[in-house]
């Protein structure tokens, strides 16, 4: 077993090595008479840090419009129309709007909307989807909400190659254009042309596609070179296109921008900073959209001509366009589609999102439990000042083991600054037994003929009631205080013969915990932002640890367990590149000075049954460890690395690769007093839609069970 480890530590630790090396800069760039690209990279790459945060400030007129074609659609659109950019009312849509738009460094933007136009409801779409790629800054490292790798990063040439394509003179400036290719087929990497000036070592444009979210795109942005308009983008078309089991859209957006003024540092020492604070301070006023229909208008003010096609729609739709400033709002449109799909809309400062009564999307798979369908209900209502109430419940049905699990929590964030946080939740989970079963299973366990594959552990139904305050006392630390209260009730299953001494301990009784909880969880040096006074967490370089105890106290509110729990854990995530990274998670736990039964129920480390996004923290995750060794022991040791890269397995497979994001390898390790080494492996891939592995467990070094595991991501 321990060899098999070995063997996969080495394979993960080639995968860490740079696909391409390419160190030894060239100082020249003409060899035999020929652009080296390479060398022209090496200079825009050098360059591309100064120029990513030049400039400090500037106010602006943007023009956005967007044009929506449904070449084809079938039933599937009814289960996420947005999914497939398909608009609620019209196959042929169109949406025109006009700016003004301010920004100051490093990271604060205001809009404000002056005029629209068009016969899309929803602007929302336009915020979300577009402004990613039509405002993207061409010299960061990563773009399109961090999730692929630009040819301008200091690790390019690990993952692109170059070549010179052509020179041209405008208006007697030399212009290079560079061809760009990805190594790899990956959706984190785009391919294309740029276009740069010798010597300023600037990008004038920018030709780029590749894939998002299981769309085509192409984006291509002009840059300015005078003084005004330097390094700025000036106009961008982008153009979408999704062709996916059986739907064809395609949709175009271009912007157009007007500088008004614009400031730029002088000296670079000045926009260094050490602030932790990464706020993107983005504000769009959306509540009072002010509707202009008037032809001459939008003749005189827009600055890209309509194309015959779109004065079509225009005239198509005449009677039909945006007559009501209610553009945030996204009503019910049609009931198929709110029983088959996830519903979501908002009314008077609040958020609604429910999943769908029949929605396939809310089913995932495990070799444990079977399929699992649950349903999830979100209403979040906002207050002015940023506070918030949240009701966010969920139920969920495991066929295999024919069991329904409910959680109902309510929570109200009452200092936004500070995280502070008052929450309630009710719920059930796994059937547990006591430590006096406990005791008499490590005992049985000593005998090597003793299965416990024979064992009917269904003895205790157990439901919970948590009341938690957490509070950020400073920058990266939180402290947790609460109460949690639990129930036992006893199961009234027929025993099996052999287990009559094992079941003599059980009563009729109820147990009761009543235990008060405090806890910290501290991250030196963590970076966060905020969203309005919201204060978010966004990383950091250091690792996150955390600790918990509770004590349970008898005789209150019929409370008949006396026991200490402590947990602690560290985790943290490192990254290797900008797409490779390692995480590793190290916990453990312990049932201490027990007066009492107590049922070993921990925090940390518990069976969860409803699936969650891969993109959740480690820690507690054993794919293939049966439920019935979560309340086998007393205490625990857990440990877990996970190695993640878009190019692990996927880039063998050429038609595969170019639909995964990303792809991991886990190892975790598990010690138990009665399993002492458990060791579970496995292998993922994932993308917008869905999340996939293969996993196989060890049960005291030697091969134990090989199962797979299917979540869909859409939605999360």
């Amino acid at each position: 077993m321990y060899r098999q480890i070995q063997i996969l530590l080495i394979i993960l630790a080639l995968f860490c090595l740079p696909v391409r090396a390419n160190d030894n800069k060239p100082s020249e760039f003409l060899i035999n008479d020929s652009i080296d690209a390479d060398a022209v990279m090496h200079e825009v790459i050098k360059r591309a840090e100064l120029y990513g945060g030049y400039i400090k400030g500037y106010d602006a007129q943007i023009y956005v419009k967007r044009v929506s074609q449904v070449l084809k659609k079938n039933i599937l659109a009814l289960f996420d129309p947005d999914f497939f950019f398909i608009n609620q009312k019209n196959d042929n849509a169109i949406l025109e709007a006009i700016a003004k738009v301010h920004y100051q460094s490093p990271n604060l933007f205001s809009h404000e909307i002056k005029a629209i136009s068009g016969n899309i409801r929803n602007f929302k779409d336009v915020e979300a989807r577009a402004m990613r790629f039509l405002n993207f800054n061409i010299y960061n490292p990563t773009s399109f909400n961090d999730e692929v790798l630009m040819p301008v990063s200091k690790s390019a040439f690990n993952y692109y190659r170059f070549s010179y394509l052509s020179e041209k003179d405008t208006l007697g400036t030399k212009v290079l254009t560079i061809k760009i290719e990805p190594l790899i087929n990956s959706q984190r990497l785009i391919r294309g042309t740029i276009s740069v000036i010798p010597e300023l070592w600037i990008i004038t444009n920018a030709d780029i596609s590749g894939r998002w979210e299981f769309c085509d795109f192409r984006v291509s942005s002009d840059f300015g070179i005078s003084n005004d308009e330097f390094l700025l983008p000036t106009q961008t078309n982008l153009f979408f296109k999704i062709d996916l089991l059986g739907n064809h859209v395609e949709n175009y957006y271009v912007s157009k921008t007007e500088y008004i003024n614009v400031e730029k540092y002088e000296d670079k020492s000045k926009r260094d900073r050490l602030s932790y604070d990464l706020t993107d301070y983005f504000n769009v006023k959306l509540d009072t959209l002010p509707i202009v229909k008037d032809s001459v208008f939008w003749s005189k003010n827009r600055p890209v001509a309509l194309t015959p096609s779109e004065k079509l729609i225009y005239e198509k739709t005449k009677n039909k366009q945006i007559d009501t400033l209610d553009l945030n709002k996204n009503k019910p449109w049609n009931l198929t589609k709110s029983i088959v799909s996830s519903k979501e809309f908002d009314f008077m400062h609040s958020d609604f999102r429910y999943s769908g009564l029949i929605n396939p999307f809310q089913l995932a798979y495990s070799k444990l439990d079977g399929f699992v369908y649950w349903q999830q209900l979100k209403l979040n209502h906002n207050f002015e000042s940023d506070q918030a109430i949240a009701f966010e419940p969920e139920i969920g049905f495991v066929f295999k083991r024919k069991e329904v699990f409910f959680k109902v929590p309510v929570s109200w964030l009452y200092q936004p600054k500070r995280m502070g946080e008052i929450s309630l939740s009710l719920g059930n989970s796994n059937d547990s037994y006591n430590s006096k079963v406990i005791d008499k299973i490590n005992d049985a366990l000593r005998d090597s003929t003793f299965n416990f594959d024979d064992l009917n552990l269904e003895y205790y139904k157990h439901y919970y009631l948590s009341l938690k305050n957490s509070y950020e006392l400073f920058n990266g630390f939180i402290s947790n205080v609460g109460i949690d209260y639990h129930l036992y009730r006893p199961v009234k299953n027929a025993p099996k013969r052999r287990l009559t001494e094992i079941l003599s301990a059980l009563t009729d009784e109820d147990y009761v915990s009543f235990a008060p909880v405090i806890g910290f969880t501290y991250t030196p040096h963590q970076y966060y932002r905020f969203v309005g006074k919201r204060k978010q967490y966004v990383g950091s370089r250091f690792p996150t640890f955390s600790v918990e105890y509770a004590r349970g106290i008898p005789n209150i509110i019929n409370s008949n367990s006396n026991y200490e729990r402590i947990e602690a854990d560290v985790q943290q995530r490192i990254p290797l590149d900008l797409l490779r990274s390692v995480r590793y998670y190290v916990g453990g736990g312990i049932f201490t000075n027990a007066k009492s039964v107590y049922f070993a129920d921990f925090t940390k480390f518990s069976k969860r049954n409803f699936p969650r996004s891969w993109d959740d923290q480690m820690g507690g995750i054993f794919h293939l460890l049966d439920s019935k060794w979560y309340n086998a022991s007393n205490s625990y040791a857990q440990a877990h690395f996970m190695f993640e890269s878009p190019f692990i397995l996927s880039h063998l497979f050429k038609n595969v690769s170019k639909d995964i994001l990303r792809e991991r390898i886990y190892i975790g390790q598990l010690y138990l007093p009665a399993l002492p080494c458990y060791t579970e492996a496995g292998y993922a891939i994932g993308n917008y839609i869905f999340s996939a592995g293969v996993f196989s467990g060890f049960e005291r070094g030697r091969y134990s069970s090989l199962g797979v595991k299917f979540n869909f991501e859409i939605g999360r």
